[in-house]
């Protein structure tokens, strides 16, 4: 069973961060936060099907669960910290519609804040970035025709999410943010066209 363990660069004894796991249960991913004092990983204490996000400190410590409720929100696929407010952004698959969606969570615990929008059956999030400045998150997602990935802009407070992309357009994930001038750069082919271009688009 994969455990998580924090040592010394210059070696020691290994300190193990998570609590005691299932035969099932494992740890998948994690990421030291910005400030160097937390861990956020992905674990599975009893089964691959209930994976949930937690942080534990650096130097050891309880682990906090920051994931809603696995039986509503299903499986957390994915997660990534804005390191300006500190919030966790993370997807997690919707245990009774099965679609993707995307939530925020303050890193020292709270109730998750679904930011994203609307999604057909089938959909995918292919991708995500935070715009940590304008406390945004851009997405790519097939969340209107699963034969198109458009891409979108939601706000870490919630409300109403902005499609960026031109109407029609299959864009893709060569996408870079410029946070300092609230734009995001990315290509797409337009509707009816076959050719990929270059566009420019404010994140909100």
């Amino acid at each position: 069973v994969p455990y998580l363990y924090a040592t010394a660069v210059a070696g020691g004894t290994p300190l193990r961060l998570n609590p005691n796991l299932e035969s099932t249960g494992e740890v998948l991913t994690f990421k030291i936060t910005s400030d160097g004092q937390t861990v956020l990983y992905r674990s599975a204490l009893n089964s691959r099907a209930l994976t949930k996000l937690y942080r534990v400190p650096i130097g050891g410590g309880a682990s906090v669960q920051l994931s809603g409720d696995a039986s509503l929100h299903g499986s957390v696929d994915s997660f990534d910290q804005d390191a300006v407010s500190g919030s966790v952004v993370y997807e997690a698959h919707e245990a009774v519609s099965d679609k993707p969606a995307l939530y925020v969570v303050p890193i020292a615990g709270g109730t998750p804040l679904k930011i994203s929008g609307a999604m057909a059956a089938g959909a995918t999030i292919y991708s995500y970035w935070i715009d940590s400045i304008g406390g945004r998150v851009i997405y790519l997602a097939n969340a209107e025709d699963l034969s198109r990935y458009e891409l979108y802009s939601a706000s870490l407070a919630g409300g109403s999410v902005v499609k960026l992309s031109p109407t029609g357009a299959y864009a893709y994930s060569d996408v870079e943010l410029d946070p300092s001038a609230a734009v995001v750069i990315f290509t797409a082919v337009p509707d009816g066209a076959t050719q990929r271009h270059l566009y420019r688009n404010a994140t909100s």
